[in-house]
């Protein structure tokens, strides 16, 4: 069975500060059928309890202790070790970085057994500034890559005059780190703008046009140990106030254009056939209002889409899932499922329909609703039910 190792440790030195209570990123391995291992202190039991009752869920859950820099290195040192690597076909990190690739060769793994991409392919594909210059400019949004201050002050002025909207950003960091989305010439030369320049400025920086017009979509691709390439899924992406709410996972043309689809699937199909590895990549796209598509970003790892997208694989792929953050102000999972037996939505296996608890680690701030459908409206039926009670 596939094991996945999800170490929110490692989200830490990334997200310096950026996002508090990241705890729930273990939400996301809770999920996915076959093995994860966790840190014994995460207390997950009744969450996998849970979701094993809805024949939901993994297989297998190996606690370890904490020792080290992160969980890899704590499963290094586990006795558990070797029971988790006999047990596992394939060991899949949900990140890429150099720190996990580096338990490939200790574990004696090839790349049949370890889900990831080599590090230099994982850094070509992530790099922003790399994935442009390599394939068509009309397939991304318009961009400059400037090496200094006044250089970034002199683009984004130009672009604020032509968008109306102008993104800054460090051209590899990911989730929203490193970027700032700026809409008033005067913050340019602001002291704040100078201090985030200063401490994510890596040589360049890329800057960018802001589209606040359109609706978002994901396309997620797997490349196998033998270099066969394939489209895992699509979501449309649930935005509010310009921030991600949640995606929706199923067939492509229920919620695109057949043109549009084929067009999209053929050009990012060229972008993972220049980088083939073991492992995935997803883009990021909007679709403008006036029917151009542009590749936002490529993420190397396991986004968003993968709360709903390991539902999908469990409960079939003629399901549309949803995956919606909620601010429900309860303390447990369990009293947010209540709230669902109330409002007698709660997902029943016999059907395969209704709404479940994702990442419970934050609550009460946050937590997340999985919703299983026949069809997009009777999950978003739900989803508003759901919505109306917990905001």
């Amino acid at each position: 069975m596939r094991t996945h190792i999800h170490d929110i440790e490692m989200f830490v030195p990334l997200l310096k500060g950026a996002i508090t209570r990241v705890e729930d990123y273990t939400g996301r391995a809770l999920l996915a059928p076959g093995g994860v291992v966790v840190y014994e202190n995460q207390q997950v039991k009744p969450y996998v309890e849970y979701l094993n009752d809805m024949n939901l869920g993994p297989e297998k859950v190996w606690e370890v202790e904490k020792k080290g820099e992160t969980l890899f290195h704590s499963l290094d040192q586990s006795p558990k070790k070797e029971e988790v690597l006999e047990q596992s076909d394939m060991i899949v990190p949900f990140v890429s970085w150099d720190k996990t690739n580096q338990f490939k060769k200790e574990w004696n793994l090839d790349d049949n057994e370890w889900g990831v991409q080599p590090e230099r392919v994982h850094h070509d594909l992530e790099n922003k500034i790399n994935i442009r210059s390599k394939f068509p400019s009309e397939w991304f949004v318009d961009y400059e890559v400037c090496e200094t201050l006044e250089s970034i002050q002199q683009n984004a002025e130009k672009f604020l005059e032509k968008y109306g909207g102008v993104i800054v950003r460090h051209p590899k960091m990911a989730s929203g780190i490193g970027s700032r989305l700026i809409t008033e010439k005067e913050f340019l030369y602001s002291d704040e703008f100078k201090e985030f320049v200063d401490s994510h400025s890596d040589k360049n920086m890329l800057v960018e046009e802001f589209v606040d017009t359109g609706d978002e979509y994901s396309i997620i691709w797997e490349v196998d140990e033998d270099g066969q390439i394939d489209l895992l899924c699509w979501t449309k992406q649930y935005i509010k106030n310009r921030q991600h709410q949640g995606n929706l996972i199923t067939d492509p043309e229920k919620i695109l254009d057949n043109d549009l689809v084929k067009d999209i699937e053929e050009s990012t199909f060229e972008i993972v056939d220049k980088y083939r590895y073991p492992g995935r990549v997803g883009f990021d796209l909007i679709l403008e209002n006036s029917g151009d598509w542009k590749i936002l970003e490529s993420n190397c790892r396991y986004g968003g889409s993968s709360y709903p997208n390991f539902i999908r694989e469990q409960v079939g792929d003629d399901r549309c899932v949803i995956m919606h953050n909620l601010h429900p102000e309860l303390e447990t999972f369990q009293e947010v499922h209540e709230v669902f037996e109330q409002l007698e939505v709660d997902y029943d296996p016999d059907t395969r329909t209704g709404a479940l608890v994702a990442n419970p680690f934050c609550l009460p701030d946050k937590c997340a609703a999985i919703i299983v459908g026949e069809t997009i409206e009777q999950a978003e039926d739900i989803l508003d039910k759901i919505l109306a009670k917990l905001g």
